[in-house]
C-alpha cells in the first residue's frame, strides 16, 4: 500500500510489481477498496480508471487477464 500512494506510476517499479504478484484475488480486492478510499492528507484517491490499469498490470504478471 505504501508503495501505491505514488499513485499509477508505482506499477511501474518492479519491486511494487513483484508485491503486487504476491497478493491472493481477496488481497488485491482488499487493496483496491483501499486505494479508492484514500484521503488526501495521505494521497489522492485512485479512479476506477486507475484501478482498471492495476488490475491489467497484475494480470499481466500472471499471464491472464483479471477480473477480481
Amino acid at each position: 500500500m505504501l508503495s501505491l500512494r505514488g499513485g499509477v506510476t508505482a506499477l511501474e517499479k518492479p519491486d511494487t510489481i513483484r508485491r503486487l504478484s504476491e497478493l491472493g484475488d481477496e488481497q488485491l480486492r482488499a487493496v483496491m477498496v483501499r486505494l479508492q478510499k484514500f484521503t488526501p492528507h495521505i494521497a489522492r484517491a485512485w479512479t476506477s480508471e486507475k484501478i482498471a490499469v492495476l488490475v491489467e498490470v497484475r494480470g499481466r504478471v500472471h499471464g491472464r487477464p483479471q477480473n477480481p
